[in-house]
């Protein structure tokens, strides 16, 4: 049986796209914001944790995406070495006590 994650669409795109980030590092290393943006917005819009995105998760525009991931990119800023281990995508949202982690499987779907 196949199983598929729904989509969503920030403008015509299937969620990000790191073209889009207006910095050179963050076009060529931003996966790891990029991919915490996207997973954060699925799991927002389909597994009820509403609190880890923007709340116009469903009709976010591209400029309203690229300042997420640059909310984003403290936690995961391009490094040399990629987001190569799990407890780097585990960090705290917004000075909250909500603790995101995104499974390994995740990160293997980065772009």
């Amino acid at each position: 049986m196949k199983r598929e994650l729904k989509h969503f669409k920030i403008g015509s795109s299937y969620g990000g796209n790191q073209d889009w980030f207006p910095t050179f590092m963050m076009r060529i290393g931003g996966c790891g914001a990029e991919t915490a943006c996207d997973s954060s917005i699925y799991f927002a819009l389909h597994r009820g944790l509403s609190k880890i995105a923007p709340e116009n998760s469903a009709r976010l525009s591209r400029d309203e995406y690229v300042s997420f991931a640059y909310e984003m990119k403290p936690f995961l800023s391009p490094r040399m070495t990629g987001i190569d281990r799990l407890d780097i995508y585990i960090f705290v949202i917004n000075g909250k006590n909500l603790i995101f982690l995104i499974f390994y499987c995740i990160l293997l779907g980065t772009r």
